[in-house]
């Protein structure tokens, strides 16, 4: 079976898609979330189909993405919606963070608590897949669309109008630090928004109180949101959902593994092994008491509803080199400074005052270093792009979707970052 699933990855055309720090706990996590009868838990009839991971990257066919999308306007047109995902993912936010409260408390079998979670955490999973097939059906209707009522930018006139009128937890965050409320109880709500891979701590008290200082110091102004025409108020309410949703299916995601830290704490145990150990395991072996530890340099590929993992990378790695790319215009501005890469949250401390943020992606977490960042650059992008979001509301040069900025950039170059032409260059 190993053999011919190798045969059938180099047979295949990949693309680099995702660049993320998973471990393979973390990924075999996704696997039940992805197959049909997980992908209809939510209301899509669909399965994810194959994918890849090595060398921290995602890579995705083109002919997989495709049928999601497909199977998501099929979805929309039988009546389904954006609204109706947004809000099941967030009532089952609600209800499963009191059951995994309560499955800590619980006296039974570590390894029973641990598969009760995996069948909480797998149903978010889907959330998480659905919003990349919803994400290309709004694209194709607003590339279609907005060029016919935007007069300058059209990648930027898209984000405008699709600002959220939602707000997520950071924001939610800001204004009760705004308010003054209590740092200790606002800990204990919104400390896990520092861990995103179930192992990593969350925030402390100090860190708060850090951030409340930075917060009360800054100048504020509410973001102003721009005037949509009538035939467009439609799709961009939805789309405004959809950017809402993006953040909102990965935040249930890290607040459930940060919550759930206990239960992966005492299956440690069970074994005997260190707690950050147990990231090289599978759920699926660790569940199933058949354990074996997987190698750093893994490759995984989810193939017709199961997890594969393989000691090395199936693909030859590729070599990059670049003086300049280009990427798109989340907000306009020409500045110089120094580059931090910031591959995941652990990472952000690395950003002082003026410096230029460059990372595959920005996420909530990351808000701490953005506001120190004089702009920033991207490797991914769309009109979700949390980064292209963060820019309009800090109005600050942002260019997103370079691809490889984190790949040919490294701590210390003196970049430009020409948001006025969507160009960044090492000088």
């Amino acid at each position: 079976m190993s053999s011919s699933i190798i045969k059938k990855i180099k047979s295949m055309k990949w693309e680099e898609w995702l660049r993320r720090p998973f471990t393979p706990l973390y990924l075999s996590i996704f696997c039940d979330g992805m197959t049909r009868k997980g992908m209809r838990k939510i209301g899509i009839d669909e399965e994810a189909g194959m994918f890849l991971f090595e060398r921290s990257t995602w890579y995705r066919n083109k002919e997989v993405m495709a049928r999601l999308e497909k199977n998501v306007e099929k979805y929309f047109k039988e009546g389904g919606s954006i609204f109706k995902i947004s809000r099941g993912c967030e009532k089952f936010r609600t209800a499963k963070r009191k059951e995994i409260l309560n499955l800590i408390k619980e006296k039974k079998d570590p390894i029973k608590k641990l598969k009760e979670l995996y069948d909480i955490l797998s149903v978010v999973i889907s959330y998480i897949w659905v919003a990349h097939g919803i994400e290309e059906v709004y694209k194709k209707i607003l590339d279609k669309e907005a060029p016919k009522y935007a007069t300058g930018d059209v990648e930027k006139y898209i984000g405008d109008i699709s600002f959220p009128a939602k707000k997520n937890d950071y924001t939610l965050l800001e204004e009760a630090i705004l308010k003054g409320e209590d740092l200790e109880r606002l800990l204990k709500k919104y400390s896990w928004m520092k861990s995103r891979d179930g192992f990593s701590p969350g925030y402390t008290l100090e860190e708060f109180q850090a951030l409340k200082k930075k917060i009360l110091s800054e100048k504020r102004e509410k973001h102003k949101r721009v005037e949509i025409p009538k035939a467009l108020r439609k799709i961009a309410k939805e789309t405004q959902e959809l950017v809402y949703f993006r953040t909102l299916r990965t935040d249930v995601y890290y607040e459930f593994l940060f919550l759930a830290r206990p239960i992966l704490a005492d299956v440690a145990e069970k074994y005997s092994l260190d707690f950050d150990e147990l990231r090289y395991y599978s759920i699926q072996d660790l569940i199933s008491g058949k354990i074996r530890k997987h190698s750093k340099d893994f490759s995984w590929v989810y193939y017709n509803g199961k997890s594969y993992f393989f000691n090395s990378p199936i693909l030859p790695e590729k070599q990059y080199s670049a003086q300049e790319l280009k990427g798109t215009i989340a907000y306009s501005g020409k500045i110089r400074g120094i580059a931090k890469v910031v591959k995941n949250v652990s990472q952000i401390y690395k950003v002082n005052e003026g410096d230029i943020l460059v990372a595959g992606m920005t996420a909530p977490d990351f808000v701490i270093a953005m506001k120190k960042a004089a702009a920033f650059v991207t490797d991914e992008g769309g009109i979700t792009c949390h980064a292209a979001i963060v820019a309009r509301e800090m109005k600050k040069p942002c260019i997103t979707g370079t691809k490889i900025a984190t790949k040919i950039f490294k701590d210390g170059d003196y970049i430009e970052v020409d948001a006025t032409k969507g160009i960044v260059r090492k000088l």
